[in-house]
């Protein structure tokens, strides 16, 4: 796929294909943050985001299940062990990364996890805040058994590209949500329409 930017386009056919699905996260996504909003949490800890970045959240601060939800956090899920996080709950996430970094690499902190990287869902996927000239972040797999040879290798060149790739294996059934799966109900992943080519993406 090629590079492409975020835009509200792309987000409203995320939402569209999402509510195809019936996938419950639709009804619990919370309103988006505003500029100064999104200013004052990333001062916190030292980073502009980029366009792509400030976009998303300004869409919505994540998801957040219902009290009592009978599907727990599998109802924020817009995709297999993809928990949408608030901007807030980024944060929190990327100072635990921070410090584990600082356990498994004591002597290079920064190769284990780069300063500049955001996790993006609970899925080991971190989006890169490092400025770029048109303001994407490259997404990058961190999941140190992809390949132990390279630490946070890209996986999309935007954030645009991955929503576009999330939209495709929705709208070709390739992750559909069963509210039958387990004691929660969840998404099931169709092995059988996962190409070489989809798979090398690290999202399947």
């Amino acid at each position: 796929m090629s590079k492409v930017k975020l835009s509200t386009e792309l987000l409203g056919r995320l939402e569209s294909s999402l509510l195809t699905q019936d996938a419950p996260v639709v009804s619990r996504l919370n309103p988006g943050l505003s500029d100064s909003e999104i200013d004052e949490l990333s001062a916190q800890i030292g980073l502009h985001l980029p366009d792509e970045a400030r976009l998303w959240w300004k869409w919505h601060d994540g998801a957040s299940p219902l009290s009592d939800d009978p599907y727990g956090g599998n109802a924020c899920t817009v995709g297999p062990q993809r928990r949408i996080w608030t901007l807030a709950e980024t944060i929190t996430a990327r100072a635990d990364e921070l410090e584990l970094a600082k356990e498994v690499e004591p002597d290079d902190p920064d190769y284990w996890w780069n300063p500049s990287w955001l996790p993006f869902t609970t899925a080991p996927t971190a989006v890169d805040c490092t400025p770029d000239d048109d303001g994407c972040c490259a997404v990058r797999n961190t999941d140190p058994m992809w390949d132990p040879n390279d630490r946070g290798p890209q996986v999309a060149a935007s954030i645009g590209e991955l929503v576009e790739l999330w939209i495709y294996a929705l709208d070709n059934r390739i992750w559909r949500w069963d509210p039958s799966i387990g004691d929660r109900g969840g998404w099931f992943q169709d092995h059988d329409l996962v190409t070489p080519e989809l798979r090398r993406t690290s999202q399947f």
